[in-house]
């Protein structure tokens, strides 16, 4: 996890205190608000000023992360945003390659950066190529297919096509430990979803249409991005929620072609027409010793960060609400 630079304000005044105290100083506003700075990941074999940048889909999607305690780290539409709006101004950038880590997140976050990458595609003309790393699940795919074409590692895992609500039910602990709470509502469904009572049935009812909703939206965006599929009811099969390989996901028409990062890069480069290319990234800081598996656009930490890794609490991952996302064991 990386510490949002919006959740330890606490912690940066005491740092100045402290730098206060001695005879170090420090350019707060560039600790608080760190420029995009880009950052060669693969130098061309020849002179070239055409580049390809690579944008990182890595970690939870969400809209925002939950801050020191985060359990994993995030990709939020703010930071996709900042990244392509800077691509913007920059004609040398020809392609774009979205390097893809995630099991998804939630609902409203990843239709927002597909909606961010899409209108870059728009503005720009540029060739945009997806390249599913490890896992590229869920709301990862739902964004993958805004991409010219779909790259798989070898190793990935990937597909989950669905939506998956969250409610977390805690009126047993706090029957337990004598935690109450009153609620006064304007209407029987106000307090739908509280997690200090179960769920009627009827409320069970409305949430599923609302997953029926959503998941159709899903089902219509990968049709229309993978003619090769066909129809919803071709699609129907492949999207009960499993998961891939990449070459069960090939041979099914989820993924264009199985390769590897570098593999992935050249087919954007050929796609713009260019015989080779500076890859680039646009990061918060970055080591001099990059690559193209550094990650990138990341929020530096100013002290150690803290993991919390809870495998067997699946939805303790993931904020109650709608996701695409792949939650294994969130299912009793």
């Amino acid at each position: 996890m990386m510490l949002c630079r919006r959740a330890f304000p606490g912690l940066v005044v005491a740092l100045a205190l402290l730098f206060a105290a001695g005879c170090v100083s420090v350019d707060l506003q560039r600790l608080l608000n760190p420029p995009l700075e880009e950052v060669t990941l693969r130098e061309p074999a020849g002179l070239t000023r055409q580049r390809v940048l690579l944008v990182d889909i890595n970690g939870l999607i969400a809209a925002s992360p939950d801050g020191l305690f985060s359990l994993a780290d995030h990709c939020t539409p703010d930071t996709v945003r900042a990244v392509l709006d800077r691509a913007r101004k920059d004609r040398r950038i020809r392609a774009v390659v979205l390097r893809l880590d995630t099991p998804g997140g939630t609902v409203a976050a990843t239709d927002m950066i597909a909606h961010e990458i899409e209108a870059f595609r728009k503005a720009t003309g540029v060739p945009v190529i997806a390249a599913l790393m490890s896992a590229a699940c869920s709301g990862g795919y739902y964004i993958a297919t805004t991409a010219d074409r779909i790259w798989a590692h070898p190793a990935t895992i990937t597909g989950s096509i669905g939506v998956i609500a969250v409610f977390p039910q805690v009126q047993g602990l706090t029957g337990k430990i004598g935690l109450g709470q009153v609620v006064i509502k304007t209407g029987d469904m106000k307090d739908i979803g509280s997690p200090l009572r179960e769920m009627r049935p009827e409320e069970q009812a409305l949430f599923q249409a609302m997953l029926d909703d959503y998941y159709g939206q899903f089902l219509d965006r990968v049709c229309a991005a993978r003619p090769r599929l066909g129809s919803r009811e071709a699609l129907l099969p492949l999207a009960d929620g499993r998961v891939f390989t990449a070459s069960q996901a090939c041979a099914n028409g989820l993924v264009d072609r199985v390769g590897h990062l570098d593999d992935a890069i050249d087919d954007a480069i050929q796609a713009a027409g260019l015989r080779d290319a500076r890859v680039i990234t646009y990061a918060y800081g970055h080591p001099e010793t990059a690559t193209v598996y550094s990650p990138a656009a990341r929020i530096p930490e100013i002290m150690p960060s803290i993991r919390v890794n809870l495998p067997d609490v699946p939805a303790l991952s993931a904020k109650a609400g709608f996701h695409y996302l792949w939650l294994p064991g969130g299912s009793q």
